[in-house]
């Protein structure tokens, strides 16, 4: 299955998205901290080749996916920087 397929396929899509958000959600709170971003933003990274982002970077595209600024990330939220993520690579 391709990137395009996972996306446009809901079920698999929500099921991957669940257990990649379970697994950064490091306290288990339901929502993602900007600490527990920047794990899943060096993990995504590291295996790539690309640097590892800065506290800047990671402050940055946190703001810019907590889209009701509650100052975490929702499933949805992180659901969108998936797609984002996926979409870009």
């Amino acid at each position: 299955m391709n990137v395009q397929e996972l996306i446009n396929n809901k079920e698999k899509f929500n099921e991957v998205s669940q257990k990649l958000f379970e697994q950064y959600d490091l306290n288990k709170n339901g929502v993602i901290c900007e600490k527990e971003l920047s794990n899943a933003l060096t993990t995504f990274t590291a295996g790539s080749g690309a640097p590892i982002p800065d506290a800047a970077t990671v402050k940055q595209v946190f703001l810019s996916l907590d889209t009701n600024n509650d100052g975490a990330l929702s499933l949805e939220e992180f659901k969108e920087f998936l797609i984002k993520t996926l979409i870009n690579n």
